[in-house]
C-alpha cells in the first residue's frame, strides 16, 4: 500500500509540459500565462514626434543640456583682457602716447565685444600731449557696425572740453545712456575733437602708413570720418577714410 502511495507521488512529480504545450491535451494559452502568440509584432512607438518642438508634450533644449537653434558661439575670450569691461584693443599692445588727434575728424578703432554686458561708461588714456585751451567739443561714441560697415550711434558722452585737459591719464566719462552690448557684434570706438587751438594726443597703437589700406579690408580695423562738427548718427564704410592708428579705449559696465 506504501508503494503504491509513493508511485502515485512520482507520478504527479513527473515533467508535464507535453501535456501543456500547443500540441497537448490541456495546452495553455500565450494570453493565459500573459504571453504574445509567436506571430506578433511590436509598434514603433513615436516618441521624436511627441517630443519634438511641434509635439503634444516637446523637450526644450535646456532641459537636454543643448543651445537653441538660434544661439551664436562667443569667441574666446583672452586671459589677459579686462577683468572689469571690455578693451578695444589689447592693452599689452598699446606702444604709443603721441598718436595725434585731428581737429573735427571721428578716430574710429573697430573690435568684436566678447562680453555680454551693458555697458554705462568708458575710458580712454590721454598722450603724452594735452589739449590746448579751450576745445569747442570733445565728444566719445560708440558706435554698431552692420554688415555692410555702416555705424550706427548706440553710446555716447556729453561734450566734455575737460576730457584731455591732463597728459598720460587714464579718463573715465559716463554714456548718456546704458547700453546692452551684444556678443559677435562688431562695433567702433569713435573720438571726436572739435577745437582752433592745439589738439591732444591719445594712447594707442601706430603702425606702419602703409597699413592704412590694409587695416580698411574687411573686416574694417580702422577708419577716420573727416569734417565733423559733433558726433554723427550714423555712417556709411564709403564715407570713411584710411588710417593706419588704433586708440586705446574700454566700454566699462
Amino acid at each position: 500500500m506504501a508503494w503504491d502511495f509513493i508511485n502515485q507521488l512520482k507520478a504527479i512529480a513527473l515533467p508535464h509540459a507535453s501535456t501543456h504545450g500547443s500540441a497537448g491535451n490541456d495546452k495553455v494559452t500565450p494570453a493565459a500565462i500573459g504571453a504574445s502568440a509567436t506571430g506578433h509584432s511590436h509598434a514603433t512607438a513615436d516618441h521624436a514626434g511627441t517630443h519634438g518642438s511641434a509635439g503634444s508634450d516637446p523637450v526644450s533644449p535646456a532641459a537636454i543640456g543643448a543651445a537653441t537653434s538660434g544661439h551664436v558661439h562667443s569667441q574666446s575670450v583672452d586671459p589677459d583682457a579686462l577683468t572689469i569691461g571690455e578693451e578695444v584693443i589689447p592693452r599689452q599692445e598699446v606702444v604709443s602716447s603721441t598718436l595725434v588727434v585731428t581737429s573735427q575728424a571721428l578716430r574710429l578703432t573697430y573690435f568684436t565685444c566678447k562680453k555680454a554686458q551693458t555697458t554705462t561708461k568708458v575710458r580712454i588714456v590721454t598722450g603724452s600731449t594735452a589739449a590746448g585751451a579751450t576745445p569747442t567739443l570733445c565728444r566719445i561714441g560708440l558706435y554698431l557696425i552692420d554688415g555692410a560697415g555702416a555705424g550706427t550711434l548706440v553710446a555716447s558722452i556729453a561734450n566734455d572740453t575737460a576730457l584731455f585737459n591732463l597728459a598720460n591719464t587714464g579718463v573715465v566719462r559716463n554714456w548718456l545712456a546704458s547700453y546692452a552690448m551684444v556678443v559677435d557684434q562688431r562695433y567702433a570706438l569713435g573720438t571726436l575733437v572739435v577745437t582752433t587751438a592745439a589738439t591732444p594726443t591719445i594712447a594707442g597703437i601706430g603702425l606702419a602708413l602703409a597699413m592704412d589700406t590694409e587695416n580698411a579690408q574687411g573686416p574694417r580695423l580702422t577708419g577716420r570720418l573727416s569734417t565733423q562738427t559733433n558726433l554723427p548718427a550714423s555712417f556709411t564704410d564709403a564715407s570713411l577714410v584710411l588710417t593706419n592708428n588704433y586708440q586705446y579705449g574700454a566700454v566699462l559696465p
